[in-house]
């Protein structure tokens, strides 16, 4: 009994060190593909977690028939090995890209030209202001290294948007086109995985429903469809067909 244990435990650790190897791999092999490229990878960051949340959706079988018994689950958030390393392989590519902008920023003069040096101090200030210092003295003192990731997106979105806003506005508006299409299609086919019946809050006149989509929540869709409008508004689609159904997807979607 005692050598299986030290053998799963010997186990455990060699897999343990090897994928840190890997991870560390990758993340060395992405920073120095993107040395080649003077304005690197953060344009792939918005496929990465916008097609990562909706995989895991869609992996996860989730049912919106009986909601609390979702939550209660922690369904909604993916279930299954698939969808959980999904949301593991996203989180080290995006935690890559970033990594990569902000070590460029740090020791590369060139790459600290254009940046909105107010708005970066008063993100920065509002992040020790409500992240971590609500973390360290709350009635509940904690932290969680999820709370890192959009501080490290807003911040590399902050460096990267005089020199690659453009290109990054174009991914985001083209991503979240494709997540709203995906979406309309799995109405039909899975109602139960986009809608919630019987929804007693606000909702439009005899539609008794809410509309999730292949978001992780109603919550969630709501605030991507205002910012495709916004985006869709700034940067249209050049065919006129495209920003039509865009702009009726968006609507529908936020409505």
């Amino acid at each position: 009994m005692i050598d299986l244990q030290i053998i799963f435990l010997a186990g455990f650790l060699l897999a343990a060190l090897f994928a840190g190897l890997a991870v560390s791999a990758g993340l060395g092999l992405i920073s120095h593909v993107a040395t080649l490229r003077e304005r690197g990878f953060f344009h792939w960051l918005f496929p990465i977690i916008i097609g990562a949340m909706a995989l895991s959706v869609l992996l996860s079988r989730r049912s919106l028939s009986n909601v609390d018994l979702l939550f209660a689950s922690g369904q909604d958030l993916g279930s299954g090995m698939a969808a959980v390393w999904l949301g593991r392989l996203s989180s080290v590519l995006g935690l890559a890209i970033c990594f990569e902008r902000l070590s460029r920023f740090i020791f590369v003069q060139s790459s600290r030209e254009g940046v909105a040096w107010p708005i970066f101090w008063a993100f920065l200030a509002f992040v020790m202001g409500n992240v971590l210092i609500n973390g360290a003295l709350g009635t509940e003192p904690g932290f969680s290294h999820r709370n890192l990731y959009p501080v490290l997106a807003i911040l590399t979105a902050l460096i990267v948007a005089r020199s690659d806003s453009e290109r990054s506005i174009r991914w985001a508006r083209n991503s979240l086109l494709w997540l709203f299409i995906a979406s309309a299609c799995v109405a039909p086919l899975m109602p139960d995985m986009v809608f919630q019946k019987g929804y007693a809050g606000i909702s439009l006149p005899g539609f008794k429903a809410r509309y999730w989509g292949l978001a992780t929540h109603a919550n969630s869709l709501g605030p991507l469809a205002a910012v495709f409008l916004l985006l869709i508004w700034n940067n249209p689609f050049k065919s006129r067909t495209v920003n039509v159904v865009s702009w009726l997807l968006g609507l529908a979607s936020l409505l």
